[in-house]
């Protein structure tokens, strides 16, 4: 009887030794293991640093938690602005939108944005907003710029950057935008978000209100390699000079002396138009004048050649045919010319090399 205790005791303490050595010596590196596995061949946001095990998940978390990662900032806490990219592609063109609860204003510089709202609301849901006004969950907080110093634009008087009656310009539109309790020139850098360097821009106080500074601001542009200025502003677009370019001149001289070095003379002669450059639309070599009977003639024509019917044919209505390398003009002769032998039309010439395809089911760049 007493063997038999002894060997029942013996056989229980080899089972358990065998049932918990295993467990003892091998489950410190257990984890140690599985997390140097997940480490390896997982991707990891660089916004969150949270890891993901594919791409596609990657891409999908940026886009659901991040938009993008298309930056937007409040620039304006006391109405309720903000400044962020109008594309997702190409150079990052900074718009303003406004989204103020206290007084229930929403509303996006761009037009389509406004006419997609508008269209929303009139089919019952006004309360959609733009992808735009979207961003405004996610934005970064409001930090102060550095404020303008008076002592900044007189050294730049006394360095032959600016008049003097461009200097109390400056100044007035600065104690102004500082009595409304906003700030008169606040910087853009996207290269701090992880998108290109190249330009810094400017939303700068323009103290009215009009197409193009529905917000009282506008945006100017500084582009670093070729040293160019350009403005949004009527001013720059009739070749006058320009009052917001130079405000943004003095806080980029302020604090960024080494960066305002490269800037050239602000003459509106070499004012490069960014936005028109980005959209793809028509040079400057090509600036037709019209007058009030050539737009009906082209107009009529138009209508009546150009127009596409009602009834399409079953084929181009599920179907598709491939986008075309270039699209060229089809008529040889001119067709706004009277008499049986017109004259030839010029050879084509290239109006833009980023034009959009809308087709039924997709649109193609």
């Amino acid at each position: 009887m007493s063997f038999k205790d002894h060997s029942l005791q013996e056989y229980h303490s080899q089972r358990l030794m065998v049932i918990a050595t295993p467990s003892d010596v091998e489950q410190p590196s257990v984890p140690i293991v599985e997390t140097d596995q997940a480490q390896q061949g997982t991707k990891v946001c660089p916004i969150c640093g949270i890891h993901f095990s594919t791409t596609s998940n990657l891409r999908r978390h940026e886009k659901e938690q991040h938009d993008g990662q298309e930056p937007m900032m409040c620039i304006d806490p006391k109405n309720g602005l903000y400044v962020t990219t109008k594309h997702s592609h190409g150079i990052r063109l900074p718009i303003h939108v406004q989204k103020c609860l206290p007084a229930r204003l929403y509303d996006c510089e761009v037009d389509e944005c406004r006419d997609f709202m508008s269209i929303a609301a009139q089919s019952g849901n006004p309360g959609k907003e733009c992808y735009h006004l979207e961003r405004t969950r996610k934005a970064l907080s409001y930090i102060p710029p550095p404020i303008l110093k008076n002592e900044s634009v007189n050294e730049m008087v006394e360095k032959g950057l600016i008049s003097t009656s461009r200097q109390e310009e400056c100044v007035a539109l600065h104690q102004r935008a500082y009595s409304e309790e906003v700030d008169c020139v606040f910087p853009i850098f996207w290269g701090e978000h992880s998108l290109s360097d190249r330009y810094v821009f400017f939303s700068v106080y323009t103290g009215e209100k009009d197409n193009w500074c529905r917000f009282g601001r506008t945006i100017s542009t500084f582009d670093t390699k070729s040293g160019k200025w350009h403005c949004k502003c009527i001013g720059s677009k009739n070749r006058i000079s320009c009052l917001h370019r130079y405000l943004s001149m003095w806080w980029l001289f302020q604090e960024h002396p080494n960066l305002a070095k490269n800037a050239v003379d602000t003459s509106n002669e070499d004012i490069e138009d960014i936005e028109e450059m980005v959209s793809g639309n028509l040079g400057m070599h090509y600036q037709p004048e019209f007058t009030h009977s050539s737009v009906i003639i082209m107009t009529n024509y138009l209508w009546n050649c150009k127009r596409i019917p009602e009834d399409l044919p079953l084929d181009l209505t599920k179907t598709e045919k491939p986008v075309p390398e270039k699209f060229e003009p089809a008529e040889a002769n001119c067709p706004y010319c009277p008499g049986s032998c017109p004259p030839e039309l010029n050879n084509a010439f290239v109006i833009t090399t980023q034009a959009t395809v809308w087709d039924i089911f997709a649109e193609q760049r």
